[in-house]
């Protein structure tokens, strides 16, 4: 599937893969970087259940649009260990400038910024907003044990786990 308008194809690819309620399809935050987009979708399932849905795309040469990963699930209450209540992405970015991404609903309504630490020590950061965070990256970067830390305004840690945690 593929549209020269992303905000069709999103709203498309979230009926057609989670044929949610009609009139509950809410974009609650996109992000575009180079040829690649990200979208934080949220909608209520066939049942009434919240669910949201990380969905990313990518631009060809021609101009159209199409889906690169997704992500899904219904938001979670966050423990006090928590950086998200729904996250996911996919990846890792390739040779023809699709990026790779992880994102989604942050656990903290007072944090303003998410920031992304790999083993390394190279950083990714988002301001949050609509109380989503999403990063894409197309160089190299190691997702496994970074660490996000969500920040308030005054640039102080209010919440820090490790991006994949096995509990």
């Amino acid at each position: 599937m593929q549209r020269q308008d992303p905000y069709e194809l999103i709203l498309d690819l979230v009926v057609r893969r989670y044929q949610p309620v009609e009139g509950t399809i809410r974009v609650d935050r996109e992000r575009f970087v180079d040829k690649n987009a990200a979208f934080a979708v949220a909608f209520d399932d066939q049942t009434g259940t919240p669910h949201r849905a990380l969905l990313g795309l990518f631009q060809d040469d021609d101009g159209l649009w199409h889906s690169t990963g997704g992500s899904s699930g219904a938001p979670q209450v966050a423990r006090d260990t928590d950086v998200w209540t729904m996250c996911g992405g996919w990846g890792p970015p390739d040779t023809d400038g699709r990026a790779a991404v992880v994102g989604g609903w942050v656990a903290d309504a007072d944090a303003v910024t998410a920031r992304l630490t790999d083993p390394a020590g190279h950083t990714l950061e988002d301001r949050i907003e609509e109380g989503v965070a999403i990063f894409l990256w197309g160089e190299d970067f190691n997702v496994r044990d970074a660490r996000v830390e969500l920040l308030d305004g005054e640039d102080r840690v209010t919440r820090s786990a490790l991006l994949f945690q096995s509990d």
